[in-house]
């Protein structure tokens, strides 16, 4: 776009698409580089064993979580839980949850050697808009069941004004 508010347009549309990616896309190239450089320099530096063990663990957990849901909801813990509209949507979204996380922890950035070499905007046309149709779903029950105000809803956004490149 050639506007400052074609811009952000834009960037909230692509949002609304599940487009991860599109503010890496705003971003100057360098910024670009730089990110990827930071993440590229982490991820060299790191160390692999314990990095590749940390993500199997929590992979492990996923594991027993999605398995075990039935223990975890009727815990203790839910038990105390006065407001029964809770267990309700623990219930619901449960399986949600446990997919959207499991999306980043059989992503790319779960295997150190993939993380030396990833490129964020390729990490996140896949995986960051594949984790942002996950993470609506859970808003969009969430916000069904509790009647809370949409995240995601950018209506009201409108340029005030704009001078020079400045909105």
């Amino acid at each position: 776009p050639s506007t400052p508010d074609g811009t952000v347009i834009s960037i909230i549309d692509g949002l609304k698409d599940n487009q991860a990616d599109i503010i890496w896309k705003a971003l100057p190239l360098s910024y670009q580089e730089d990110l990827n450089g930071v993440v590229h320099n982490f991820a060299n530096k790191m160390d692999e064993e314990l990095y590749n063990k940390s993500f199997m663990l929590i992979n492990k957990s996923v594991d027993v979580l999605r398995d075990k849901k039935e223990f975890f909801l009727n815990s203790s813990l839910m038990k105390k839980s006065e407001i029964e509209e809770n267990k309700i949507i623990a219930t619901i979204l449960w399986g949600y949850g446990i997919d959207a996380l499991e999306t980043l922890t059989k992503s790319d950035i779960s295997d150190l050697s993939s993380l030396k070499t990833i490129n964020i905007g390729d990490f996140l046309s896949a995986t960051g808009s594949d984790l942002m149709v996950k993470v609506n779903r859970l808003n969009f029950l969430l916000q069904e069941k509790t009647k809370n105000k949409d995240y995601t809803d950018f209506s009201n956004v409108k340029l005030v004004s704009l001078e020079g490149d400045n909105a």
